[in-house]
């Protein structure tokens, strides 16, 4: 049986050096089945917070449980919307896309 690609890690030469410190973080299996899990436990765990320590500042300059939440929330828009501009660069390109792998497959079975 193949794997699903939603289990496929992506190899070193598909993303920037940066990300490999995250990317190994996450664990094994289907990443929309992780992400569903950790939507859940995240949410448990922010409700846990008393509304007292939300402001906390462990050290002077450090964020707040609250900013980092922010800062998180405005990272999923931001990703968000370059998925829906990806989305839409494809809907257009659409038709020269279909030329290109249809030429390619041509010249792949000479």
């Amino acid at each position: 049986m193949t794997e699903s690609f939603r289990a496929i890690r992506p190899k070193p030469d598909e993303h920037l050096d940066y990300y490999s410190k995250y990317i190994e973080r996450v664990p094994d299996g289907d990443i929309v089945d992780t992400l569903s899990r950790q939507i859940t436990e995240t949410l448990a765990f922010l409700h846990s917070i008393p509304e007292s320590r939300v402001d906390y500042q462990y050290a002077p300059g450090k964020w707040t449980i609250r900013q980092v939440v922010g800062h998180l929330s405005d990272g999923e828009r931001v990703f968000s919307i370059a998925l829906l501009d990806f989305r839409a660069l494809i809907r257009r390109l659409s038709p020269a896309l279909k030329k290109i792998f249809t030429w390619q497959t041509l010249r792949s079975r000479r």
